[in-house]
């Protein structure tokens, strides 16, 4: 003998036998519907002023931009987050978002947390930034890739169970073509404004025989942002990626076997600046009162 026990309402609902909330007609027996203690969008506040959300990777793992703001746990239905507050901003350092550990692998980085998270702080806008390889020997080491799609065939990933995971993917938005003309306009060198991120599972360094089959298809690789961008479409949040080449894909380059974690670490001491100016850029444009009564409106609208 055994107890069935129900989400809060559901019980009722089957005594009653007859219809489900939407009105629809049901045989008897247990219904599924999709319950609020597995939606993220459950615990996004109804008001208060919209933050912008920065995720950061590897290329500001060493940064002392965010050194000095307050550290806040924030509980989700996935885990629990290390946030970093600004005034008008969230950080999170994706690599140490996991308060019990110093560093977490890129296959164990906790995304649906991390998403969850900012919603939960009224994230309504979302820059990523994310150290990446080169595919293609002309995106050379220094180089800002703003990817327009995304190649992750393997280890998709989903909020839900249900149809709402079935969203069409894309990195293309009015926010990414926002932060290209940013950029521009602040003069910022060697930016590459197309291409498509593939990602991998990690946490090794792909191979010489993988970065050659990826090479046909696609022009840099990382390791997290597409379930990122995954994430954050079946969340109605804006989402833009903005990479940073700190390593020529393995076997692109002569004698880089036994080099590439070396170049890879060199790589991101070296263009650290040049994602901190970008950085900057970013928060001085998406902090403005303006943009935010922006967002507001278009919330509003929805």
């Amino acid at each position: 003998m055994f107890e069935l026990i129900y989400p809060n309402g559901i019980e009722s609902e089957m005594s009653q036998g007859s219809t489900t909330r939407r009105g629809q007609k049901r045989s008897s027996g247990i219904i599924s519907t999709p319950s609020q203690k597995t939606d993220p969008m459950s615990e996004v506040p109804e008001s208060g002023e919209p933050m912008l959300g920065i995720i950061g990777g590897s290329s500001l793992l060493e940064s002392m931009y965010f050194a000095n703001l307050e550290k806040r746990v924030v509980n989700t239905l996935y885990g629990d987050v290390l946030l970093h507050f600004g005034k008008d901003f969230v950080f999170c350092q994706r690599h140490e978002a996991d308060p019990k550990k110093d560093y977490s692998p890129p296959h164990l980085v906790n995304k649906k947390a991390i998403l969850a998270a900012l919603v939960k702080c009224n994230v309504k806008t979302v820059v990523a930034f994310g150290s990446v390889g080169s595919l293609k020997e002309h995106i050379s080491v220094g180089t800002v890739v703003i990817p327009d799609d995304y190649f992750n065939l393997w280890d998709s990933i989903s909020f839900y169970d249900d149809k709402r995971g079935h969203i069409v993917p894309t990195l293309k938005s009015d926010l990414r073509n926002e932060v290209i003309e940013l950029l521009k306009k602040e003069a910022v060198p060697n930016v590459v404004t197309e291409g498509t991120y593939v990602q991998t599972t990690g946490p090794r360094f792909e191979t010489v025989a993988e970065i050659k089959f990826l090479s046909s298809y696609t022009d840099v690789v990382g390791m997290t942002a597409a379930h990122e961008a995954i994430l954050s479409a079946e969340l109605k949040l804006p989402y833009v990626l903005i990479t940073m080449v700190d390593n020529m894909g393995h076997g692109l380059i002569s004698k880089q076997e036994t080099q590439l974690k070396k170049q890879f670490e060199e790589g991101v001491r070296n263009n650290v600046q040049t994602v901190e100016r970008i950085l900057a850029i970013v928060l001085n444009h998406f902090t403005t009162s303006d943009y935010k009564d922006r967002v507001a409106k278009r919330h509003k609208a929805e």
